[in-house]
């Protein structure tokens, strides 16, 4: 942006020495004009963004320049509206895993809902879905109590891991974890109480073997190694023909 530019050039030819409280609110109310009409379209200062530069500020005019133009920038709504950004608390890897495999619901009437929303975990840990699902197949087994409950929750499990292993599509991979969360937690509708401690899960070699895009690997070389006998014999057919 060329005003960023030409201001912090002018600063950084001219050394300035730190101004009063009154000076600096005097100079962002005249820069607050200026800026306003000649850059309407990229940003709109008001009043209660320049008493937060003042309240913040230590003298230094660059700063609160620099700080009043970037606060008072014009962004796109739906650029506003983000998930990080509408986070209320902060949600650890084994709470999660506790609120899924140990869910709580509300009586409404005659109907019931979830106290902790299956989406609104599945946000938290979009970049840890393979770790998340790892510690949900150590852990679901603990808290259901009837075998129906389990054989749902393990189908979930297996179908969730079949998603995720697509690596060609990134969308494949939230929509695994959202199935994972929302088929455990439905599944489960009587947990066993009492204390359970989430386990690490065991990542030995039985997981890596028993994997999907493993198998598929093996899959593949077992197509390369067949190949590759085929054309050994038939060499040898040929050179014996040739004999």
């Amino acid at each position: 942006m060329r005003l960023l530019e030409n201001i912090n050039l002018f600063f950084v030819k001219h050394s300035i020495n730190p101004v009063t409280q009154t000076a600096m609110k005097n100079m962002l109310k005249r820069v607050s004009l200026i800026l306003n009409s000649t850059a309407e379209n990229l940003l709109h200062i008001m009043q209660q963004q320049i008493d937060e530069i003042l309240s913040n500020n230590i003298g230094d005019a660059r700063n609160a320049l620099l700080n009043i133009i970037f606060i008072s920038l014009k962004v796109p709504e739906e650029l506003l509206k983000n998930e990080c950004t509408n986070r209320k608390e902060s949600l650890g890897l084994l709470h999660g895993i506790g609120r899924v495999i140990n869910p709580k619901r509300i009586e409404i009437e005659n109907s019931w809902k979830f106290v902790h929303n299956p989406d609104e975990i599945a946000e938290y840990f979009q970049s840890q879905t393979s770790t998340f699902l790892y510690f949900l197949h150590e852990n679901y087994i603990n808290t259901i109590r009837f075998i129906e409950e389990s054989s749902i929750s393990a189908d979930v499990l297996s179908l969730a891991d079949i998603l995720n292993s697509e690596w060609r599509d990134t969308n494949l991979n939230k929509l695994s974890l959202s199935l994972s969360i929302r088929g455990i937690m439905v599944a489960n509708e009587s947990p066993v109480t009492g204390w359970n401690p989430v386990r690490k899960p065991q990542y030995d070699k039985t997981i890596v073997r028993n994997s999907v895009d493993d198998a598929e690997s093996q899959w593949y070389k077992s197509l390369i190694v067949k190949d590759k006998n085929i054309m050994i014999k038939s060499d040898a057919d040929t050179e014996e023909i040739s004999d």
